[in-house]
């Protein structure tokens, strides 16, 4: 595995690394006068990564303990087989020698400090803001990048920065997989659970983080706390679902899908709607996409009658319409640049297939999340 680090603050400084070898080298001035400092850039070269337990021929131990079924015994979660690797591995049963590249040295992974004045125009959530980002490669101009689910796509089919493997280039898309199982007191209940995904990849994926204010405890006072907003892709050119025996010989019929693409918006600190996470006084989590606040400092008291020249602040009409007596026509057009540009979630599969039965393809475009409220309870 070759990992490549791209050092873009004071200075800047090309490292490649093959296992415990490293080397060094000098930035002359002129190289040095390039350096605009723009944060970390990360590329992993030649990358496999193969984690299993003892049914699979490894050392790995991953288990999750105090779960119990309805009749208070214990079942264990384990983590059997976690594998990262180049195209074509079968499932993760073709691993030798093949490797992928993550991310690209003209399109890193990247971890960076942004000006949040810099992210959005007008009043916005980032507004004098430091905003930490934390992303995978970025989408490109059509004419330039990939089809984003295509295994075999090429140059100028799509706007995804990930290549496909082609001849002896690996390409920047990956085969992913993890195996599950469940272990029951009773033998005969356990269970195996298998995901693999093929020709996969996270273009767009990001996270940013910054300190704000909101309530998050419920108490009606705002609370110092870190915000988040995050763009969760991911692409595959099939993502595929079984479930076996524990050892991985005999497994059932699957679920495969063809061309997936998931692309999750969480959070729109453009309309002051971050996502938080909190632990509350019982240890246990929120995680919140908070309401949309509607348009920032108005009046969101009773309407007076129009005769008296109100202008209806923070109000829209029954109807719903702009121009309809008891609308404020500003919050009106903040509702509606929101529903226009706010950040949208789509879901798409080309193919879904069950048992060797096509069901054809399935989409979900524009949904937006306007309050998502997540907490975790004592059982």
């Amino acid at each position: 595995m070759y990992l490549r680090v791209l050092f873009s603050l004071t200075f800047s400084i090309l490292l490649s690394v093959q296992f415990a070898q490293a080397e060094m080298r000098p930035l002359d001035e002129d190289e040095l006068t390039g350096v605009t400092g723009e944060g970390v850039g990360l590329v992993f070269e030649d990358f496999q990564y193969n984690a299993a337990n003892s049914d699979f021929g490894g050392d790995l131990t991953f288990k999750l303990t105090g779960i119990e079924d309805q009749s208070n015994n214990p079942v264990d979660v384990t983590l059997s087989h976690f594998y990262i690797a180049g195209p074509n591995s079968s499932y993760g049963t073709l691993l030798d020698g093949n490797v992928v590249n993550l991310g690209r040295l003209g399109n890193p992974f990247t971890i960076d400090m942004l000006d949040g004045n810099d992210l959005a125009t007008g009043a916005n959530g980032w507004t004098d803001k430091a905003v930490l980002s934390i992303a995978a490669p970025t989408h490109i101009d059509g004419s330039l990048g990939y089809d984003c689910t295509d295994a075999s796509a090429v140059a100028g089919s799509g706007t995804c920065s990930s290549r496909p493997e082609e001849g002896a280039y690996h390409g920047e898309r990956m085969d992913i997989g993890m195996r599950l199982n469940l272990d029951y007191l009773d033998t005969s209940k356990n269970m195996n659970l298998n995901l693999h995904a093929q020709s996969a990849h996270f273009d767009g994926s990001y996270l940013r983080l910054w300190g704000g204010d909101i309530d998050v405890d419920g108490d009606g006072a705002d609370d110092s706390t870190m915000m988040m907003e995050a763009q969760v892709n991911f692409y595959a050119d099939k993502l595929y679902v079984d479930s076996c025996n524990n050892d991985g010989t005999t497994c059932g019929d699957g679920i495969q899908f063809d061309q997936f693409k998931l692309e999750l918006a969480l959070g729109d600190a453009q309309f002051h709607q971050p996502m938080t996470f909190d632990v509350n006084a019982d240890g246990n989590f929120i995680l919140e996409i908070h309401e949309l606040p509607g348009l920032p400092g108005t009046d969101t008291s009773s309407p007076v009658d129009s005769t008296t020249g109100h202008t209806y602040q923070g109000q829209i009409a029954d109807d719903g319409l702009r121009d309809s007596v008891g609308t404020d026509p500003a919050t009106w057009d903040w509702y509606n640049d929101y529903y226009e540009n706010g950040r949208k979630t789509n879901f798409r599969v080309e193919d879904m297939t069950v048992g060797g039965v096509n069901f054809g393809n399935s989409y979900i475009t524009n949904l937006q999340i306007q309050h998502l409220k997540v907490t975790s309870h004592d059982l």
